[in-house]
C-alpha cells in the first residue's frame, strides 16, 4: 500500500512539476504587475491567480531568487491564462427591427431592449435591423442590417480589473466606441474573416463584405492585421483588405458632409433636406434619430446630396451625414440637430377653374380639411411677409370664405387649429382680383329688305361678343345666340314682329361679363303691291309695239 501510494505522490509532484516548467516558457499574452512595498509572491498570487498554489512556477518564469524579498518598481509577469477573471455580458441599448441572438445553449430569443447577452451569443441582424450594444467592458457597438456578431469574449481580470473583448464579425457593418485603456493588458479586438483589428481605445467602423473588409477610423488608431502584415490606420484615414490577404495603404476619408445650410426648424412634411455635394462621393449615409433617444428612425443610403422622409412626429431630431467614397469607404461624420414642427398639417388650397386670376369685386376662398382639425386661421396680404395683412380671421369653422375686396393683387394662406393649438401656415397663394368685364353695349339694328343688321360699339382688342335674339323678353328660347368676334352681325330678316336683343362682352381670357341693356325692335311687315299695277304691263307692251 505505502509502495503504491509512493507512485501517485511522485505521479503528482512530476505532473505539476511539468506544467510549471511548461509554465517558464514565455506565455503569449501576460499581465505585468509592479512590485510595490509590501508585495509577496503568495499575496499577489492569492489576489490573482485561479491557482494561488502556482507562486513558485510564477517566481520561475520571472527568475526571482529571493521570494520574500521583492524589490519594489520591479515588473512580475503573470500569464493571462492564470488569472482570474469574471465573466462579462453585453446589454441591448437599442434595437431597431427584430434581430435574432442565437445564446450559448443552443436557444435562441429575440434582441428585445434591456436584454443582456452572455459570452458566445451570436446576434443576427436582418434587412433595415440595428442594434446597439454596452458591452461590460464599457465600449458600444452597433451592428448594421444584414450583419452577423459573435461574442467570442467579455471578461474582466478579477484582481487588476483588465477588461478584455474579443467579437467576431462574419459580414455587415459594425461601428465601435472603444473605451480608453486602462492597462497594457486591455484588449479590444475584432476579427474577421479576412482581417483582425486591435486597438487601445478608438472609435472606428467595419465592414465585411464578401471579399473585402473597410476599416474607417475616425478616432484614435487601429492596427489592422491581415495575413500579409500589420497595418496602422490612422484617425480620418481608412483601409481596404481584399480576399488575398493584403490591405492597400491607408487614405483620407472624405470630408463631413456640410449640413451649416439645413433649416433647424422644418414645418412641412415630407421631410426633406439637402446640403453642398463631397467631392469624390458615389453617395451618402444618412441617420434621423430622436434628439433625446437614440434609435435612429430613419437610416437611408442614397446617391444625391439629399435625404426625404416621408413622416416624422413633431419634436427634436439629430441628422448624421456621411459621404461614402467609390470602394465603399464611409467618410468623416458630420451631425446637425433640427425640429420637426409641422402640426396641425394646413389645409390644401382647393384649385380654382380660372387659375389665379379672378373676376368681380368678391374673392371666394376654398379649402381642404385635414383630419382631425377643428377650425383655421386665414390671413390676406398684399406683401408676402404678411407683416400688414389685410385681412385676418381665426378660428374659421367653414372651409370656405367670400370676401369683399376692391380689385388688386393679393397673397393669402391658412393654418389649421386642433385643441387650441395652432400648426404651421400654408404657403401663400398667389390671387389676382380683376374687375368684371363692363355690361355688353347697346345694339342698334337694320332692318333691310332681306336683312336684319345689329351692331354696337366695340370693345377692348381682343374682345368678343355674345348676342342673344328673342322674341321672348325673358330670352327662355332665343331665336339666335351666338358670339362673334366683331361688333356687328347680320342675319335673315325676321318674320314680322317684335324682338329682344342684348349683347355682353366676352373679354381675351374668355371672361364673360354681365348683358347690356335689352333693345327692343319691332319687324315691320313688306309693303304689298297693288293688284292693278299687273294690268299696266301688257299696255305698256302694246304702246311699246304700236310706237315702232
Amino acid at each position: 500500500m505505502r509502495t503504491v501510494c509512493s507512485v501517485l505522490l511522485v505521479g503528482l509532484v512530476s505532473s505539476v512539476q511539468a506544467q510549471d516548467r511548461a509554465a517558464v516558457s514565455p506565455p503569449a499574452e501576460t499581465y505585468t504587475h509592479t512590485i510595490v512595498r509590501g508585495d509577496t509572491l503568495i499575496g499577489l498570487s492569492e489576489w490573482l491567480l485561479i491557482d494561488p498554489r502556482r507562486w513558485p512556477a510564477v517566481a520561475r518564469l520571472n527568475r526571482v531568487r529571493q521570494p520574500r524579498r521583492l524589490r519594489p518598481g520591479r515588473p512580475l509577469v503573470f500569464p493571462l491564462a492564470w488569472l482570474r477573471s469574471v465573466p462579462g455580458q453585453a446589454r441591448v441599448l437599442w434595437v431597431r427591427g427584430r434581430p435574432q441572438v442565437d445564446l450559448p445553449d443552443g436557444s435562441r430569443q429575440v434582441a428585445l431592449l434591456g436584454a443582456t447577452l452572455p459570452p458566445g451569443s451570436v446576434v443576427v441582424t436582418g434587412q433595415d435591423e440595428r442594434v446597439r450594444l454596452l458591452l461590460s467592458t464599457g465600449s458600444t457597438v452597433t451592428l448594421g442590417a444584414d450583419a452577423r456578431l459573435t461574442l467570442v469574449e467579455l471578461r474582466t481580470l478579477e484582481g487588476p480589473q483588465v477588461k478584455r473583448t474579443t467579437l467576431g464579425v462574419q459580414r455587415g457593418r459594425l461601428e465601435s466606441v472603444v473605451a480608453p485603456a486602462t492597462h497594457p493588458a486591455q484588449k479590444h479586438e475584432i476579427r474577421t474573416p479576412l482581417v483582425t483589428s486591435a486597438v487601445r481605445g478608438t472609435d472606428y467602423r467595419l465592414e465585411v463584405g464578401p471579399t473585402t473588409v473597410a476599416t474607417e477610423v475616425t478616432e484614435g488608431a487601429v492596427a489592422v492585421s491581415p495575413d500579409a502584415g500589420t497595418v496602422l490606420v490612422e484617425r480620418g484615414y481608412g483601409a481596404i483588405t481584399r480576399a488575398d490577404g493584403t490591405t492597400g495603404p491607408p487614405r483620407p476619408l472624405l470630408p463631413a458632409p456640410d449640413l451649416s445650410g439645413a433649416p433647424v426648424r422644418l414645418d412641412r412634411l415630407p421631410v426633406r433636406l439637402r446640403w453642398p455635394a463631397v467631392l469624390g462621393a458615389t453617395g451618402y449615409v444618412v441617420e434621423i434619430s430622436p434628439a433625446a433617444a437614440p434609435p435612429p428612425l430613419v437610416h437611408q443610403r442614397v446617391v444625391s446630396p439629399e435625404m426625404t422622409s416621408a413622416d416624422l412626429p413633431d419634436g427634436d431630431y439629430v441628422l448624421r451625414a456621411r459621404a461614402v467614397d467609390a470602394d465603399g469607404l464611409q467618410g468623416l461624420e458630420t451631425t446637425r440637430p433640427f425640429e420637426v414642427d409641422a402640426r396641425p398639417v394646413p389645409p390644401l388650397v382647393e384649385a380654382q377653374a380660372d387659375g389665379p386670376v379672378r373676376y368681380g369685386d368678391t374673392l371666394a376662398l376654398r379649402w381642404t380639411r385635414p383630419e382631425g382639425v377643428e377650425a383655421f386661421d386665414l390671413q390676406v396680404a398684399r406683401e408676402a411677409t404678411f407683416d400688414a395683412p389685410l385681412v385676418e380671421r381665426t378660428a374659421l369653422t367653414d372651409s370656405a370664405l367670400t370676401l369683399p375686396l376692391p380689385p388688386g393683387q393679393y397673397l393669402w394662406r391658412l393654418a389649421s387649429r386642433h385643441a387650441g393649438e395652432r400648426g404651421p401656415w400654408s404657403d401663400p397663394v398667389p390671387v389676382e382680383l380683376r374687375p368684371m368685364p363692363q355690361g355688353g353695349p347697346p345694339a342698334g339694328a337694320q332692318v333691310q329688305k332681306t336683312q336684319l343688321v345689329l351692331s354696337w360699339s366695340a370693345g377692348v382688342p381682343g374682345d368678343r361678343y355674345a348676342v342673344q335674339v328673342s322674341a321672348d323678353p325673358l330670352f327662355a328660347s332665343p331665336l339666335v345666340e351666338t358670339e362673334v368676334a366683331e361688333p356687328t352681325l347680320t342675319l335673315a330678316r325676321p318674320a314680322p314682329g317684335r324682338y329682344h336683343v342684348r349683347v355682353r362682352i366676352v373679354n381675351a381670357e374668355g371672361i364673360t361679363g354681365p348683358y347690356g341693356p335689352v333693345q327692343v325692335l319691332d319687324v315691320p311687315k313688306l309693303p304689298r303691291r297693288k293688284w292693278w299695277w299687273w294690268l299696266l304691263i301688257p299696255l305698256g307692251a302694246g304702246a311699246l309695239v304700236a310706237a315702232r
